[in-house]
């Protein structure tokens, strides 16, 4: 746990290992060691790895916290901080599933995980959204469907990117906030995932994140 510098609301980070990624026979993807990931101020063993998820069918990342671990009547947002591998292939469509599940409700998203999105030159131009192509040209769609409502990530240094997965008003209480990002319809391979951050909903998260 870690405060806001701006408004001291609480923040959480779950490492790689503290994410429950669905892996055959219910092992848990592997870690690698990664270093320090730029952009990114947390410390200890634990968040210098990452899960290394290979070749999957269903691919199932979920994370839980107790509402009454997060500062009340705050705006949260979630993010993932991940990289493609260098054999990655099927994580441009069909587009992943991002979900929260907050007192009973649930909201969902969908997200491209093999793209990312850059802001336009000027007020007036808007972002540009990217597919990146795999390695292996077998896996790769000539035409992807429109994307105006699916999420792409953002570049981050050192090759991360930054997916946001979805926002929720925490009113306290003892319930559970569950997160989770999905996709069961196709062989997939190559996700290298750091961890996920939830942080307090702000036009900026640098506050936090640098």
């Amino acid at each position: 746990m870690q405060l806001d510098k701006a408004t001291g609301a609480k923040c959480f980070t779950f490492s790689a290992s503290a994410l429950h990624i669905t892996q055959a026979n219910d092992a848990h993807a592997p870690l690698i060691r990664v270093g320090s990931v730029p952009g990114y101020s947390k410390r200890g063993k634990r968040f210098s790895q990452a899960a290394d998820i290979g070749h999957v069918n269903i691919l199932e990342i979920c994370a839980k916290i107790r509402r009454n671990m997060l500062s009340q009547n705050t705006t949260y947002v979630a993010y993932m901080v991940f990289k493609l591998g260098p054999r990655f292939y099927s994580f441009d469509f069909p587009f992943q599933e991002a979900s929260f599940g907050v007192a009973g409700r649930q909201s969902t998203r969908q997200v491209c995980l093999q793209g990312y999105v850059e802001d336009g030159d000027g007020a007036d131009v808007p972002p540009r959204k990217h597919i990146v192509p795999s390695s292996y040209s077998i896996y790769n769609h000539d035409e992807v469907p429109p994307q105006k409502n699916v999420v792409f990530p953002r570049k981050k240094a050192g090759g991360w990117m930054e997916v946001e997965l979805g926002e929720f008003h925490n009113e306290g209480g003892d319930g559970e906030v569950s997160i989770s990002l999905t996709e069961t319809t196709k062989p997939k391979s190559g996700l290298i995932v750091w961890g996920i951050v939830i942080v307090r909903s702000t036009p900026s998260v640098s506050n936090y994140l640098s």
